[in-house]
């Protein structure tokens, strides 16, 4: 977060198990703050409706874990290609 006030971020991708708040948190503030800013969430709680809930905080996409590198690679191809990210 103090990395997001301080320089600027296209892009965000957030594991959903971290120390002091979750993946959801993080997208919620995110949002808040940098509406157009591309988010990306990973977890490995394949709890239900936690992609839902994700993509409701404005994840392009919740990424289950594990997962192999060419799925991520291939989600930041098309996020690219979308020109979501300049």
């Amino acid at each position: 977060m103090e990395i997001m006030d301080r320089e600027p971020v296209e892009l965000l991708i957030t594991d959903y198990m971290m120390p002091r708040m979750n993946g959801l948190d993080l997208l919620r503030w995110s949002k808040a703050r940098f509406p157009h800013l591309v988010t990306v969430m990973i977890t490995g709680h394949d709890r239900e409706g936690l992609a839902a809930e994700g993509r409701q905080c404005g994840a392009v996409r919740v990424l289950v874990k594990p997962f192999p590198v060419e799925e991520l690679l291939s989600l930041l191809g098309e996020i690219r290609d979308a020109a979501l990210i300049p």
